[in-house]
């Protein structure tokens, strides 16, 4: 099973405030709606689909905004995505 999730990454000397916490390389990050992240998606699952994989793919969210439509949108984003690649 191929996991996909998104992030929006930004470095800061001072934190970024609500919703962001800092990696272990030092930037700090904040989830996203699959596809509207800094992730290239598109380059990701074109890896994975010119590898042959045919499975499942499943989506997770944590970001800020409301998770039902989050999680449709993200949804959306990814088939879109992988048909396109």
């Amino acid at each position: 099973m191929v996991h996909v999730k998104d992030f929006y990454r930004r470095t800061s000397s001072l934190g970024l405030g609500e919703g962001w916490f800092p990696s272990s390389s030092g930037n700090y990050l904040r989830g996203a709606i699959t596809g509207h992240g800094d992730i290239n998606l598109p380059e990701v699952l074109k890896v994975i689909k010119q590898s042959g994989y045919n499975g499942y793919i499943s989506i997770e969210f944590e970001g800020i905004e409301e998770c039902k439509k989050a999680a449709k949108i993200s949804f959306d984003n990814v088939k879109r995505i992988w048909e396109a690649v």
